[in-house]
């Protein structure tokens, strides 16, 4: 995996070599992203720095750096958030697909406030989707009045 500027540094491994000793075998990231730059709109920093696709197989590479090889590691994947609303459903369906080829996993879906009813409960009736990832960016005003 090359992943450009997303450097691991001696910092990093020595963090890594304190904690490991004491983690569980069994974890979980229960907010994990993974993404497609394509479907990410404009370049997003951290994601810019990274790989063009960083998927489950890229997330659990990164995540066994600090915890060790052989963990049992399960994730809530979810995207990150897009430039608009656009791009979510791409991005959805990423995640999707990513954890149906991962049955340890499970999904977040990103909504916004454009979406009907029907697009947010397609998604709910997924089995690996276990909840949603509002974005206040989305949002057509800037936040509560009065």
């Amino acid at each position: 995996m090359e992943l450009r500027n997303w450097i691991w540094t001696k910092a990093d491994q020595a963090l890594a070599d304190k904690w490991m000793e004491n983690l569980p075998e069994k974890m979980i990231d229960v907010h994990a992203h993974i993404y497609r730059m394509c479907d990410l709109g404009k370049q997003f920093t951290p994601y810019v720095d990274g790989p063009d696709v960083a998927g489950h197989d890229v997330w659990k590479e990164c995540v066994e750096r600090f915890v060790g090889k052989g963990k049992n590691l399960s994730a809530i994947h979810v995207a990150p958030p897009c430039e608009t609303s656009k791009e979510i459903h791409a991005s959805n369906r990423f995640v999707l697909e990513e954890v149906k080829k991962n049955p340890e996993c499970k999904a977040l879906v990103l909504i916004s406030p454009d979406m009907t009813r029907e697009q947010v409960e397609t998604y709910l009736e997924d089995p690996n989707v276990v909840g949603m990832k509002p974005f206040a960016y989305y949002a057509d005003f800037d936040g509560p009045s009065g």
